[in-house]
């Protein structure tokens, strides 16, 4: 699909100013760690008042008074090693939101030359402008995404426990105020019965359930309970549990595909073509009341089917046609960003892509391909039989 610089235009600036509303407001962090250490301080102190007087408990509260002041003063260190590095964070946004503006500004500046860009000439250096304005808007996202990661890397390394162990962390004598004794009480399951902790640690290799695509999901053996007659057992009400524990959880790139196909271009013409790229990746399983019985080692178990849960991750990218060759436009703004999608809608998305491709992950086997709004399946779907009224 062919679209004029004007559109061209509007979505470079689109792509810009998504690229700065990453980049809120951030406020300084509050002061930390002072009023911590004035804590350990004042405790340090009730402990001094307390020496004058003697005997077991109050050499008890002693050793008491010392741990919880330690306690205190690691975590006040910790707090303002852990407040220098929000306000580290707080530069790095403030200083990308002031190079996006000065983006932004400029990206509108072109938006509203395209307007009045008439010759190809002019398009082209039109084009060529916001090409590198959106690339340094690129820029500047993934070099905050950097520096974001590797404070998010130093922050999760801290801690609020102390470095040694006191000794009265040993004691049963000496207990918290609501700390309480005798069997921990049994937490009531969600449902009928309790879901299966692992889906996939029991995995058994059955054909997919009727209204099922076959590798959309798998059937998992609750192994907890046996039928001893074979008769169907009662199901756990409907949960959702994680991804299975290996490594195909993402599916292959589409590819760059355009919309609507690709459409013929006079080579004299000038225009460019929309286009995207799509990954799709498994983001956990759910059981919603599918289940079969089977037989294993001649006893009956329950088989629940777990229905995959999938993510899309969508890169709009404008390639020019025509009197623009080998110009492409990625807004690389959306390269981590993952939207939850039913299988339906992934085929309505696959249907705008006339011979495009899409790749389903499949934990345990080849991906599944959709084209033309269909998945590629060796066998088809077993309708659901419905009751006429």
């Amino acid at each position: 699909m062919s679209v004029s610089i004007q559109q061209f235009a509007a979505q470079a600036l689109a792509a810009v100013n998504h690229a700065r509303s990453l980049f809120a407001a951030s406020p300084e962090p509050p002061p930390a760690g002072a009023p911590l250490e004035s804590a350990a301080q004042t405790t340090t102190a009730a402990g001094q008042r307390a020496s004058v007087l003697s005997g077991d408990l109050i050499d008890r509260h002693s050793s008491f008074i010392a741990a919880q002041a330690t306690r205190l003063a690691d975590a006040g260190q910790t707090d303002a090693t852990l407040s220098q590095q929000l306000g580290t964070a707080a530069a790095v946004t403030q200083a990308g939101a002031r190079q996006l503006d000065t983006i932004v500004a400029r990206t509108r500046t072109l938006a509203q030359a395209a307007a009045t860009a008439r010759t190809p000439a002019a398009q082209r250096a039109v084009a060529h402008a916001l090409h590198t304005e959106v690339s340094q808007a690129n820029s500047v996202v993934n070099a905050a995404q950097q520096q974001a990661s590797a404070l998010a890397g130093q922050v999760r390394g801290l801690s609020y426990r102390p470095g040694t162990q006191h000794p009265d962390d040993q004691r049963t004598d000496v207990q918290p105020v609501d700390y309480g004794t005798g069997p921990i009480p049994e937490r009531r399951p969600l449902g009928p019965v309790a879901p299966i902790p692992d889906p996939s640690g029991t995995r058994w290799d059955g054909p997919s359930p009727a209204g099922e695509a076959e590798n959309t999901g798998f059937w998992a053996l609750d192994l907890s309970r046996a039928s001893p007659t074979g008769a169907p057992l009662p199901a756990p009400w409907p949960y959702r549990s994680g991804p299975p524990p290996c490594a195909v959880l993402e599916g292959p790139s589409s590819g760059v595909l355009t919309v609507g196909g690709d459409s013929p271009q006079n080579d004299e013409a000038f225009g460019f073509n929309l286009q995207n790229t799509y990954k799709f990746r498994i983001s956990g399983t759910q059981f919603t009341g599918l289940t079969r019985m089977v037989q294993i080692d001649g006893q009956c178990y329950q088989a629940q089917w777990q229905s995959y849960t999938y993510e899309m991750n969508k890169i709009p990218v404008v390639a020019g046609a025509g009197q623009i060759p080998a110009l492409q436009l990625p807004i690389m703004s959306q390269a981590n960003k993952w939207t939850p999608v039913t299988i339906g809608q992934i085929m309505q998305e696959n249907s705008m892509y006339p011979g495009g491709t899409f790749y389903l992950p499949n934990p345990f086997g080849d991906p599944l391909r959709a084209v033309g709004g269909q998945l590629i399946l060796k066998n088809p779907v077993v309708p659901i039989m419905t009751a006429g009224h």
